[in-house]
């Protein structure tokens, strides 16, 4: 691997933005550069925790809570729809206008505004919410990927190690410790939950595979939802911890390096749109679209259907959070585990063993008719499963698009929230038809997945069949990103 003969200067900064940036690595001793870095990592997934056990438990339980007129499906539906649209036209402006950590200081925002409003559910206030928290998911896990790959490669530059393997140890830690946020906030939402009166089973004809929206009014059962003040108590928790997430970001993680001028002209911005979708005729990142979009397609299964049509249909909504940390918890534990295996194994092997694992719970649930006498280690069983093939898609996906594309990571991130939050949208989109069964969706998502491989495969063929070079990991240059 070729490397420069001498390390560019990285910038750091004190916490707050203060318009001068103060450059240390060349200065301060290796060791405390490296720590630095280390640093940065666990502020940044500490804060993404935080900010996403509020709103992922929101988010599992959307479905359930705000069931009248489908109010909590078509706010997801145009939470991840608006995402699209931030993607190209709004991520990769804000990360060159604003740098890494303030476009995600800014978003961040927008989560609380969405718990905020989560308190008096209606038209009038969820769906703006949900509009304004799309614009802001793209800028932030943009720049997320942005700054995790940026830091990582310079990582290895200054230790002399192989980027991408620190690439997937930076990503297992992130992912770990983010999707321990499921863990933490389904366990919330079921110590207050549980709360809620008991009833008498609900009729479980309808779950399972034979739910459809038409027949969810019947089995979720009203008499179920728990009480206002319950929820509202779960909100206040929720927005505690998403300020908490704000406040680290803002005052302990250190701004990228950054030495260009933060104004933008028309020309600018229509170069960067032209980056964000001219990145599309590379083949590479095309034949690794259907992939993208199927891991927010599963995601949105789990949080949406799963948690319906299975867990609250059959047990009730109290039990939602109890299964989802199983979910959690399987997604955290494999992806620190997925972080240390990819340089022993490679990614093909996790990838193909992420496949197979989701098309075997595909079949699973869709031969199993769950009852409100089921045993709850079985739908604690499929959770967890579930969360092992999600780890396996957010973190090597991450791990591929960063390695492929070190020179365009802006546009490839944003191409691959993008397609991630198309997937998102059109599987909550397809609940709110009266005449679409679970059935129908697992065997729709189930042929996505099998497309999706088969794409993916093709993607290491030709990776490999690539003469040397071709897909080198090349160290970013200061300006590359701000």
């Amino acid at each position: 691997m070729t490397r420069p003969s001498e390390t560019p200067p990285v910038t750091q900064s004190t916490g707050l933005n203060t318009g001068r940036p103060i450059v240390t690595s060349s200065l301060l001793p290796r060791a405390r550069r490296r720590k630095t870095y280390w640093k940065n990592l666990f502020v940044l997934s500490l804060a993404f925790f935080f900010v996403f056990t509020a709103y992922m438990s929101i988010q599992n339980l959307q479905s359930s809570l705000n069931t009248e007129e489908d109010l909590g499906v078509i706010s997801l539906t145009i939470v991840y729809g608006s995402v699209v649209f931030s993607c190209i036209f709004i991520a990769p402006i804000l990360i060159r206008k604003f740098g890494t950590k303030w476009t995600m200081a800014g978003s961040i925002v927008m989560y609380s505004v969405y718990t905020a409003c989560n308190y008096y559910p209606t038209y009038g206030t969820l769906i703006p919410s949900s509009f304004l928290i799309g614009l802001a998911a793209a800028p932030l896990w943009t720049a997320q990927g942005t700054y995790l790959t940026t830091s990582a490669i310079s990582l290895a530059d200054l230790t002399n190690e192989v980027p991408e393997t620190l690439l997937n140890r930076f990503n297992g830690i992130f992912f770990v410790i983010f999707q321990s946020n499921q863990v933490v906030g389904n366990l919330i939402s079921s110590l207050v939950l549980q709360q809620t009166n008991e009833t008498s089973p609900n009729n479980t004809d309808h779950c399972g595979r034979c739910s459809c929206n038409e027949a969810s009014p019947n089995s979720t059962g009203d008499s179920r939802q728990p009480d206002k003040s319950l929820v509202n108590t779960l909100l206040t928790v929720y927005l505690v911890l998403g300020i908490i997430g704000l406040l680290l970001v803002v005052f302990f993680l250190d701004t990228l390096p950054t030495f260009q001028s933060s104004r933008m002209d028309r020309r600018e911005c229509m170069q960067k749109w032209m980056e964000t979708l001219g990145i599309l005729r590379n083949p590479i990142l095309v034949l690794l679209v259907p992939l993208m979009m199927y891991s927010g397609i599963e995601q949105a299964f789990v949080a949406g259907d799963f948690t319906k049509a299975y867990v609250t249909c059959a047990k009730g909504v109290e039990w939602v959070g109890y299964v989802m940390i199983c979910y959690g918890g399987a997604d955290a534990v494999s992806s620190y585990l997925l972080g240390r295996l990819e340089k022993y194994t490679g990614r093909l092997i996790l990838f193909s063993l992420g496949g197979l694992v989701q098309m075997i719970l595909i079949v699973t649930m869709y031969l199993w008719h769950p009852k409100a006498d089921d045993d709850v280690w079985k739908f604690m069983l499929i959770a967890a499963g579930w969360g092992f093939g999600d780890a396996v898609w957010q973190t090597q996906i991450c791990s591929i698009v960063g390695v492929l594309f070190p020179d365009k990571q802006e546009s490839a991130f944003a191409n691959f929230r993008l397609w991630q939050s198309l997937g998102f949208s059109v599987a909550f989109a397809c609940s709110i038809p009266n005449n679409v069964y679970i059935y129908h969706k697992l065997f729709g998502f189930g042929g996505w997945l099998v497309m999706s491989m088969i794409a993916y495969y093709t993607v290491e063929i030709i990776v490999r069949r690539t003469k040397p070079g071709y897909f080198e990991v090349k160290v970013m240059e200061p300006d590359a990103i701000g």
